[in-house]
Formats: structure tokens, C-alpha cells, sequence
């Protein structure tokens, strides 16, 4: 009952954001207001979804930190779901019809052994007995695989889905395919069914390693998930701050913008969306910064864009760019990044900007500054970049920390989640830019629009988004620039969601 009403909750909270977000999209599109209403208080601390407890400590990982779920783009989706046996949510596994299927890449997980001045102090393959789970099919003739490996592998197990209801299933070690002999690293779940025109999927939940075959008692909880389908607009504001830029877009007049940050601008995390494994490059097409300059040269009518990229080695304290020789276009959206870098990078490295002479400016330093970094710092160094790039005549568009995807407290962080402490930074970061000039894109908002429990649907890892977080982060700001009516949070299965495809099939989302 407890878990139940916890579940309602967080439906009414939904509904409550969705009210105010629509409302102050409608306000910031005729009046032009800087700051959003501040929204309900969202749970920053919850429990962690129990599908993505990291049931194998994984080296250097704690009890009960996430277990991550890489899409690795082949035709199967994991979706975070309310339906689970009692832990908050469960994780949907879905293969939309046409083709094999492929793997979901769960890593950080691992059975490790670990020595210490040649003393074993950790050997989980002989502790524990195996893998648990808990379960539910769709009905059909169908297979759940778990198999050991990033991609699959030749061990595996294989679970019926005909049962609709939750059960419990046993791994034991010795019981997959081909016997799990020692230690491994990743986990990866898949699809096998008899007929790849038809839609296949299944709900885990609370996903384990286990001592003894024995069950517990569980509390269902049923689908509330929170709808899709928000206004990018509601998230975005200052408009009028970026006039200059808009005219020339509009008149296609010569334009570059420049996306200054970190790794998530890098593209971090995006490798799995490569074409090959030796085009590691072609990963970009993916992140935020391309996909916003191909639809801003759709949008205004350019005939070509120009997509450079530079970034920062840390080590040998040099920036190197790519593609060399650069191309050449009217419209130029170019990724400046630093990764693992603060907000004092990116001022010490403002030539790197200004040299370009850009007419717009994205910048998205923070994420770094919360895992490592001081608010104070933060601040000084974001004011003091924006005041150099606007005393040159640059726009600017501000964004706010992405909050991550881990609401577990950190003893480091003073007991805080890195989510939460990441709303902290963005509440001062909105108050000290209120004044600046700069228009603003709100990615915290938005990424927590449907619940802090469903940021792990549009992460890769706890920091950086996977390419679903890449397009909600090109979605605003592409409404915030063309004005479009762009909704965000449009992947199945999320509750009224369109369905869409892209080259890669994102999938159709299970019948409900």
C-alpha cells in the first residue's frame, strides 16, 4: 500500500508539473519572462529504481548504486516504468518488430575478485550462487536472454515470457546455456522470439546476486507511468536576448554559433551509436551540437552546415580540432569542449571562443563543478565568462546543469545526491544570470520533467546523456532559436507518446 501510494504521488506530481510547464509555456512565448515558476518540489532523494540497483558491486562501486543499462542501438529499448514488484520502478525491455534484436549492455556491474597484498577479500563468483530476478512476459512464445558479455555472449539464460505475472527466477551459475566458470564484467538482457514481425518485451525488476533460493513477499505496483509529449518551450526563455542572431538565421546571412563545456558537449558516452568500432567519430552525429546545426539548416533554409569540433587534452594541455581542413559554410555550429573540465576551464580557455568570432554563444559548463568543483567558483567563473563574451557583442544562451541520473547521497557531497546538489548549483545559477542579458535553456527541468525515476531512460552513465538526453538537449534549444512548437519526451513507452523512428529504430513502445 505504501509503494502504491508512493507511485500516486508521483503521477499527481506529474500532472501538477505539466500544468505549470504548459502555462509558462504560453507565458514565456507572448511576454518574453526570464524565469520559469519555480516548479513543484521534486523528490531529489529518492530510492534508487530497484531494476537499476547495481545487484553486482561492481569494483570501486558501493551497495546500492546503479546498475547502468547501455543502449547499444540495435533494434531493442529500455524504458523505466512504474510497474515493478514494490521497489518504485521496474525496467521495461522492448524489441519493436523487424529483425534480430540485439543486446541492452548493463555495465559497472561485475562479479569481482579482488586481492590484496595476496589475500583474497573478494571473490563474488564462489560467495554467491548466482543471479535473481523478478519478471513478467508479454504472453507469447518468446525469450528473455541475460547473457554475460557487452553484447551477448555464449553464456546465457534463457526465461519463457509466457508468464504475464511477476515471478521470481533462479540463475545459478551452473544452470546457463554454457556454465558461468569465474568473474565477469558486464551484464547484457535480449529478446529471442519466434517471429521478428511481431513486437516482443518484458518488465524486471530487483535484480540480484543471491545466497539461497528463496523468495520474498512483493506489493505490485500498477502502470502510472507519467505522460510524454511536453512543450520544449515551457523550458525555455529570453528570447529577446538573441535578436541579433535570429535576424542574420533569418535573412541566411553568414552565422556561427559555438557550444562551449564539457564532455557532454564532447559527445561522452555516445560511442555505442558509432557506425563501426574504428569510426568512433561518427558517434557526433548524435550529440547535441550536430543534431541542433542540421535542423537549424533545415529550419532557415541553409544549403550546408559546418560542424567543427574541438576539444581540450588535459593531459598534453593542447586543443586539437576536427575535421581538418575545416568545412566551409554559411551556417557554422562548432563544439568547443573541455572534458572532465569546470567552469574555470572554459574562462581560462575563452580565446578559444573569441577567435572564432561567433555570433551566439551555448554554454553549458557545471556538471564538473558539482562532482568536484565549489559553487562560489562556479558562479565567479560563469559571470566572468558571460561578461567577456557579451563586452565583445556575443549572444548568449545559458544552459543549466543536466542533473545526472543518481539520486543516492554521497558522504562526499555532505549526504547529498549528485542530482540534488546539481539543483542547488542551477537555483543560484538562475538568480545570478537573471540580470546578464542571456537567454536561457533549462535542461534540469526538463530532463526531471517526468520524475527524477525516469532520468535513467536518457542517460548513458550518471553523467552523461545517452542520445535520447542529446535530443531533449537539441530539442530546446532548437525551440528556444526557430520558435518551433517542439515537444520533448516523444519515446515510447511513455503514457499518450507518439511513435517514432529515426534510421535506427527507436521503437514503438509494448501494447498496453
Amino acid at each position: 500500500m505504501i509503494k502504491m501510494a508512493y507511485g500516486t504521488r508521483c503521477l499527481k506530481l506529474t500532472v501538477i508539473l505539466m500544468a505549470i510547464f504548459s502555462v509558462t509555456a504560453q507565458v514565456a512565448h507572448s511576454k518574453e519572462k526570464f524565469t520559469l515558476p519555480t516548479p513543484a518540489p521534486l523528490p531529489m532523494s529518492l530510492p534508487i529504481p530497484s531494476w537499476e540497483k547495481n545487484f553486482l558491486l561492481g569494483d570501486g562501486l558501493v551497495p546500492g548504486k546503479r546498475m547502468w543499462v547501455q543502449n547499444m542501438l540495435g533494434n531493442i529499448w529500455h524504458y523505466g516504468t512504474t510497474q515493478s514488484v514494490g521497489g518504485g520502478t521496474g525496467m521495461y525491455v522492448y524489441a519493436p518488430p523487424g529483425g534480430p534484436s540485439g543486446y541492452l549492455c548493463a555495465y559497472d556491474t561485475g562479479v569481482v575478485r579482488e586481492e590484496k597484498n595476496g589475500k583474497v577479500v573478494r571473490d563474488d563468483f564462489n560467495q554467491f550462487k548466482g543471479i535473481s530476478l523478478w519478471i513478467k512476459g508479454d504472453g507469447s512464445a518468446g525469450t528473455a536472454i541475460v547473457s554475460q558479455g557487452y553484447s551477448g555472449s555464449a553464456c546465457k539464460f534463457r526465461i519463457p515470457l509466457k508468464d504475464t505475472q511477476w515471478h521470481k527466477v533462479f540463475m545459478p551459475w551452473d544452470k546457463w546455456n554454457k556454465p558461468v566458470t569465474g568473474p565477469f564484467w558486464f551484464l547484457a538482457f535480449g529478446i529471442e522470439r519466434k517471429d521478428d514481425s511481431q513486437p516482443g518485451w518484458y518488465i524486471i525488476d530487483k535484480v540480484r546476486l543471491y545466497k539461497e533460493m528463496k523468495s520474498e513477499e512483493i506489493s505490485p505496483t500498477p502502470d502510472n507511468d507519467p505522460p510524454g509529449l511536453l512543450p520544449a518551450k515551457a523550458f525555455v526563455s529570453g528570447r529577446r536576448h538573441i535578436t541579433k542572431t535570429l535576424a542574420k538565421l533569418q535573412a541566411k546571412k553568414p552565422v556561427k554559433i559555438v557550444v562551449a563545456g564539457d564532455s557532454i558537449v564532447a559527445g561522452t558516452q555516445l560511442w555505442y551509436t558509432a557506425k563501426a568500432w574504428n569510426l568512433p567519430e561518427s558517434a557526433m552525429r548524435y550529440a547535441y551540437f550536430e543534431r541542433l546545426g542540421r535542423s537549424l539548416m533545415k529550419h532557415f533554409g541553409y544549403s550546408s552546415v559546418a560542424l567543427p569540433f574541438r576539444s581540450f587534452d588535459s593531459k598534453k594541455k593542447e586543443w586539437t580540432e576536427n575535421p581538418v581542413p575545416r568545412t566551409s559554410a554559411d551556417l557554422t555550429v562548432m563544439a568547443v569542449a573541455a572534458g572532465g573540465g569546470a567552469a574555470q576551464i572554459g574562462l581560462d580557455h575563452i580565446d578559444q571562443i573569441l577567435k572564432e568570432k561567433p555570433d551566439l554563444v551555448i554554454w553549458e559548463y557545471g556538471c564538473n563543478d558539482v562532482t568536484y568543483g565549489n559553487l562560489n567558483s562556479f558562479l565567479k567563473a560563469t559571470n566572468e565568462s558571460i561578461r567577456k563574451l557579451r563586452a565583445e557583442g556575443i549572444e548568449v544562451i545559458v544552459q543549466t546543469i543536466t542533473p545526472g541520473s543518481d539520486p543516492t547521497p554521497c558522504a562526499w557531497m555532505n549526504n547529498k545526491s549528485p542530482m540534488e546538489k546539481a539543483g542547488y548549483y542551477n537555483t543560484e545559477l538562475r538568480a545570478a544570470i537573471s540580470n546578464k542579458g542571456c537567454a536561457l535553456a533549462d535542461m534540469e527541468w526538463a530532463f526531471l520533467a517526468r520524475g527524477p525515476q525516469f532520468t535513467g531512460d536518457i542517460y548513458s552513465d550518471s553523467v552523461h546523456p545517452n542520445h535520447l538526453g542529446h535530443e531533449i538537449m537539441s530539442d530546446l534549444l532548437d525551440a528556444l532559436i526557430t520558435d518551433r512548437d517542439i515537444l520533448i519526451w516523444k519515446y515510447g513507452p511513455v503514457a499518450d507518446s507518439v511513435r517514432y523512428r529515426e534510421k535506427k529504430s527507436l521503437g514503438d513502445g509494448p501494447k498496453k
